[in-house]
């Protein structure tokens, strides 16, 4: 009886926590929680409602505990010692894990770059570990604490994203810069939808220099899109696109650099 009023119990603080936090997403499609902060409320109850389940079955089996607790200390200062160094990773671990599930820096399905580079989508984010699936469809596993010892870029929450482009002319086009980056800038403005004009993010097509073999163009847009999934590549190809087509009506051509055109 015990246990099914405990069972019944979790199954009631699930109900509760959804009630609370309904104007909140939460629940995956699964069902599970995939709000880190939640998530780790949600097992702290758990794990208050067992306790208290657990004690009361000690209670009614007449197990005296003050002997246990003597027997469990009898083993000394030794015994702690080796408890303690072989917990020392594991309590790293865990306390890795409740810091990365209360931050709230990232969920389950999102998508974060790690500070070595590495670009992933979170499929599981648990006490002792994280896993993080590549776009090559490999999971790796990363202990906690070496995620929350470095930084970690949340692309998925990212409401903003860049597209830059470097190009290059022949030397014999100089002349007509002008009117070759005000072509490319007009032709993304009118092609390019979501693309931020208010000046809080710049948008630059520029002459930047001269090189030795060619004249260097930068392209630099922002837009009011994420900086993943379909429509972040579809707007960098509608950007590339734009550049190619007024390129092409001015009658220019690209160039390759020096050591490209020299190994063909």
């Amino acid at each position: 009886m015990a246990v099914w009023i405990t069972i019944q119990a979790s199954r009631l603080k699930r109900y509760a926590i959804r009630r609370l936090f309904k104007n909140e997403k939460i629940f995956s499609k699964d069902g599970v929680i995939a709000c880190g902060r939640i998530r780790l409320l949600d097992r702290a109850l758990t794990a208050v409602i067992w306790s208290f389940a657990g004690g009361h079955v000690l209670d009614l089996l007449n197990v005296d505990l003050g002997t246990v607790l003597k027997g469990l200390l009898a083993f000394g200062g030794l015994g702690t010692l080796i408890l303690s160094l072989a917990m020392k990773d594991f309590a790293a671990q865990v306390v890795s894990g409740m810091v990365l599930n209360a931050s709230d820096r990232f969920y389950e399905g999102d998508k974060i770059q790690l500070g070595d580079g590495t670009i992933g989508v979170i499929t599981e984010m648990a006490l002792l570990h994280t896993d993080l699936r590549g776009s090559d469809e490999i999971v790796t596993r990363y202990p906690n604490d070496q995620i929350a010892n470095q930084r970690v870029r949340n692309i998925s929450r990212t409401t903003k994203c860049q597209v830059s482009q470097t190009l290059r002319f022949p030397l014999k086009d100089a002349m007509r810069m002008h009117e070759i980056v005000s072509a490319i800038k007009e032709e993304i403005r009118v092609s390019c939808p979501g693309l931020i004009l208010d000046g809080s993010r710049p948008f630059r097509v520029l002459w930047r220099d001269f090189r030795s073999d060619h004249l260097e163009v930068m392209v630099d847009c922002h837009f009011n899109i994420k900086a993943s999934g379909n429509i972040y590549y579809d707007n960098k190809q509608r950007v590339l696109q734009a550049i190619a087509r007024a390129v092409h009506r001015l009658g220019v051509e690209f160039t390759l650099p020096a050591q490209i055109c020299h190994k063909q």
